[in-house]
């Protein structure tokens, strides 16, 4: 028996280690505060976030971004959760439901407090990002929204302003219609 390897099975092997390397070194990089934004030149993205809220309240999505920034992921990730909470408060009439997900002293939260107690259809959504712009404190989100709910779609394209709060948990603060 003989020690050598064959050629193809070092090549193949240090492709795969460099392939490692490389996308470990990505990684690294995207993940140090302060990378550069890795958005489009245009600045508007083509993130997507998919939403489904499940009877158990636990959601099933997926999230592809093109940005990098701390801070953008958690105002995408509050948002997410946010429609979560309102296709589910939208099937409850509870307010508890998206208590933790929108400003109370915002106009939006006093649209929701105006339909409280209504029973109606939950619904799942789809968000496309057409841009996200951060400032200290508080972003603005506009995007393309589906939402489905027993079968029926709607489309609306948004500005939504979320604010953080000082404990750093962001919250929409209002919704408004965008023209396209």
């Amino acid at each position: 028996m003989t020690d050598t390897v064959a050629p193809w099975r070092l090549h193949l092997a240090s492709t795969i280690v460099g392939l490692l390397a490389i996308g470990l070194g990505v990684t690294t990089w995207m993940s140090v505060p302060g990378s550069t934004d890795q958005t489009s030149a245009s600045g508007t993205g083509v993130d997507t976030i998919s939403v489904t809220p499940t009877t158990s309240g636990a959601t099933v999505g997926s999230v592809t971004t093109l940005t990098s920034r701390n801070e953008d992921e958690e105002v995408r990730r509050a948002l997410k959760e946010a429609l979560v909470a309102w296709g589910v408060f939208a099937g409850s009439g509870d307010l508890a439901d998206v208590g933790p997900f929108f400003d109370p002293s915002g106009p939006q939260w006093a649209s929701l407090s105006a339909e409280a107690g209504s029973i109606g259809n939950g619904f799942t959504s789809e968000i496309v990002e057409r841009s996200l712009e951060s400032s200290p404190g508080s972003t603005l989100f506009e995007g393309d929204i589906t939402f489905a709910s027993k079968g029926q779609i709607r489309v609306v394209t948004w500005t939504i302003d979320l604010r953080q709060t000082p404990d750093g948990q962001w919250r929409i603060w209002s919704v408004s219609d965008t023209a396209p």
